[in-house]
């Protein structure tokens, strides 16, 4: 009889034990904040696409290139960029080209629906031959401190719009 309970006693302990090693369900980790703002890039109303103001904004959707040329007169606009997630972050990657030769410097600012400055996004500068290449991020996250503009818009142009004979660069951006 001793013999007995102590079998049930042990199968009982090895059973509670198997209960309490159970491995509970890992949770699945999210990325944060590594997504496409969701609004329509470019869709800012009644505009043009062609860039030439934030109402004519361009278009720049993942997947899809954009290639202009940029002279030291032109300002583009892409956007708008809205953003619905806290935080989310808007990337694309640049890679600029001068023609001639010449250093050129290429500026890129996240501005508001005003026109108001809401981040810096350097593209870079070039010469000579050389192709320039770079990432640019603007990351939503209000929640945490960090910057609650949306939309927001990206302005290209030169960075000094004063070089001898208006020099034009070839630039890529691709998100």
């Amino acid at each position: 009889m001793k013999l007995a309970r102590l079998f049930m006693l042990l199968v009982f302990m090895t059973l509670a034990g198997c209960n309490n090693s159970k491995q509970q369900p890992k949770e699945q980790s999210k990325p944060t904040g590594a997504s496409t703002p969701s609004a329509t890039p470019g869709a800012a109303g009644s505009g043009d696409g062609s860039g030439s103001s934030m109402a004519n904004a361009r278009a720049l959707r993942p997947g899809s290139p954009v290639s202009f040329l940029l002279d030291c007169k032109s300002t583009v606009y892409f956007g708008p960029f809205a953003f619905t997630k806290d935080p989310e972050t808007l990337a694309f990657t640049s890679s600029i080209k001068t023609p001639t030769g010449t250093q050129i410097c290429v500026a890129g600012d996240f501005i508001d629906k005003s026109g108001a400055h809401a981040g810096g996004a350097s593209i870079g500068c070039v010469d000579g031959q050389h192709v320039t290449e770079g990432k640019t991020t603007f990351e939503y996250s209000p929640g945490n401190g960090g910057n609650g503009t949306s939309p927001i818009y990206l302005k290209v142009s030169f960075n000094d719009a004063k070089l001898e004979g208006c020099p034009s660069v070839d630039v890529t951006l691709k998100m």
